[in-house]
């Protein structure tokens, strides 16, 4: 095996696992999207008073309850809250994945491409590599958690009312 078809198999390997890397990354957008749905769909289609049924001597009797007693409110609002506060925690890490997987992902096809042109010698392969490097170029800061947010508007909040 000559070095030309050594090049052309590494090369063809870069581009399946780069291509892998991209698709991995489209997955991940897909299951954000999906969990986005879900959080929207529990509060849009969510139901606020409870409904029983009884079937009594062939005639039904309908009873419906809303949702005024304070275990009800306190549980739903907490329920809620909690399915949002889970979302926003997975959406976090899936969009850290899908920016690892998609830098992998150019990675791995500029390691491909330098391979390519440097025709299987060590010195070009480096120059190209360094040259067509996607390291420069960042995605900036991640942006901070939610939570983080939240508990610097209580120490906010506190910090007022103690002052005044």
């Amino acid at each position: 095996m000559d070095i030309a078809e050594s090049v052309s198999e590494v090369h063809t390997t870069l581009v399946k696992r780069a291509e892998r890397s991209r698709r991995e990354g489209l997955l991940y957008v897909a299951v954000i999207a999906i969990i986005a749905s879900a959080i929207i769909a529990t509060f849009v289609f969510a139901s606020p008073t409870w409904s029983i049924t009884i079937e009594n001597n062939s005639e039904l009797v309908n009873v419906q309850t809303s949702q005024t007693e304070w275990a009800f409110i306190i549980t739903g609002i907490v329920l809620r809250l909690g399915a949002v506060v889970l979302a926003v925690f997975l959406i976090q890490i899936f969009v850290s994945l899908v920016r690892y997987r998609f830098r992998v992902s150019e990675h791995l096809a500029l390691c491909a491409s330098a391979l390519l042109l440097s025709e299987g010698e060590a010195q070009k392969f480096q120059v190209f590599a360094t040259s067509l490097s996607v390291e420069g170029i960042d995605f900036g800061k991640l942006p901070e958690s939610p939570y983080v947010e939240i508990a610097q508007a209580v120490r906010d909040g506190i910090s007022k009312v103690t002052s005044k």
